[in-house]
């Protein structure tokens, strides 16, 4: 039987896994990081949308019961109204706070299809409705926010803008009680009026 000589080298590996650590490290942080900032601005996005609302409502509310008296005054109260309401939700751990121009008065109307559309500018008639944008941008008074990881990426902040618009309907309620002898007889009774010694006088 013939024999070969064996000609097959070992070669030692040790350590060729960590060149390949080294690459994929960052392009694995960098994919961490990017998760964890999306989970966050999400949830700012979120926190920033229900704090605009909320404040939007509030400023129409407070339009509402003062803009019968003064319109002047009754923006001034929604301003005020819609502040101290974003004072109270934090969005991104810091408290939301509008400028004056963040806000727009004008009218809502409900159009044929049911919808309702906005108009802004109060002219000559009262406004009914508010629009407010809510902000966490660099020029805004509450800043923006500033992601965890961002630098990996190259996009350190995060600036969401969102809108809210809330209208009010203004409805007269009278209640009338009628307590004359007539509407004191049934439909059917043919009984004269009901004198004060009458036992069916209440």
């Amino acid at each position: 039987m013939r024999r070969y000589p064996n000609s097959c080298k070992r070669y030692s590996r040790t350590g060729s896994m960590l060149v390949l650590i080294a690459v994929l490290m960052p392009i694995l942080m960098m994919v961490v990081g990017f998760s964890v900032d999306l989970a966050n601005m999400q949830r700012v996005r979120t926190e920033l949308r229900a704090a605009t609302d909320l404040s939007s409502k509030a400023a129409a509310h407070a339009l509402s019961l003062a803009i019968v008296d003064d319109p002047d005054q009754g923006t001034i109260e929604a301003i005020d109204a819609a502040n101290a309401v974003a004072q109270a939700n934090k969005v991104g751990g810091v408290p939301l706070q509008f400028e004056t121009g963040d806000f727009v008065f004008g009218r809502s109307t409900q159009q044929g299809n049911g919808t309702w559309h906005f108009v802004p500018g109060v002219g000559s008639s009262s406004p009914n409705a508010v629009q407010l944008t809510g902000r966490r941008t660099a020029g805004s008074p509450s800043g923006p926010v500033i992601l965890n990881f961002g630098g990996l990426y190259g996009h350190p902040l995060f600036e969401p803008v969102i809108s809210a618009t809330s209208s009010f309907r203004a409805v007269d309620i009278c209640l009338v009680l009628d307590r004359s002898s007539s509407m004191k007889l049934s439909v059917d009774d043919t009984a004269g009026l009901m004198g004060s010694s009458d036992p069916r006088v209440c």
